[in-house]
């Protein structure tokens, strides 16, 4: 009987141990979702002064990973061989928001 007692709280314990645990994990996902960006593009016409690179630090975040990188991933959105922009054209402008 005493014995019974003992497992009986154990796994009250053990339960309510679980709870806390689900309402902590539960409660950080809402945390980390009310953080997170959502990628998308935006049209950009090209001014006169612009370059790729001005452009890019514009729309440029921490999401976006590496610097180069996000260059990298402007030219091939775009289907750039170079860095050689034109005024009057659009680009496609990857960005997190």
């Amino acid at each position: 009987m005493k014995r019974n007692k003992i497992v009986s709280g154990a796994f009250l314990v053990l339960t309510v141990i679980a709870l806390v645990l689900l309402v902590f994990a539960a409660s950080m996902q809402k945390v980390s979702g009310q953080t997170e960006k959502t990628k998308t593009v935006t049209s950009v016409c090209i001014q006169r002064g612009d370059s790729l690179w001005s452009l890019a630090k514009e729309y440029y975040s921490d999401e976006c990973g590496d610097f180069r990188d996000y260059l990298s991933e402007i030219r091939r959105t775009n289907n750039l061989p170079n860095d050689e922009i034109t005024a009057g054209n659009y680009l496609l402008i990857p960005f997190y928001k």
